[in-house]
């Protein structure tokens, strides 16, 4: 029988692995960029509990992952070569019809 704070770091890993199921399961597919950002949220679970001073590593490998998930959707002003990296279009984008903008223009008599 594992103890209460073994329990606990399995639990870690377990969650993130769960929580990557579920939106896999919704998605259908992952890009190789979110594979990436997986594996470095997985690896901050178990190494955020293993290592002596590793919840600042594990810290530090969140945030560079939410950073980069954040930082890397398509965006119409950034040049091409970042947008290469895109992994998702933005939601609101992907709502509306290619040519349609958001809040259309009409002239005030």
């Amino acid at each position: 029988m594992l103890s209460a704070g073994e329990q606990r770091r399995y639990a870690a890993a377990l969650c993130v692995m769960v929580a990557v199921a579920g939106f896999y399961g919704v998605t259908g597919k992952l890009k190789a960029q979110e594979w990436t950002l997986v594996v470095m949220v997985i690896a901050a679970a178990i190494v955020s509990n293993v290592a002596q001073h590793g919840r600042r590593f594990a810290a530090l490998l969140i945030i560079v992952a939410t950073a980069f998930n954040l930082l890397t959707y398509t965006s119409f002003g950034l040049p091409d070569a970042v947008n290469a990296l895109a992994t998702r279009p933005l939601s609101v984008r992907r709502l509306l019809p290619d040519g349609d903008g958001l809040f259309p223009t009409t002239a005030i008599c």
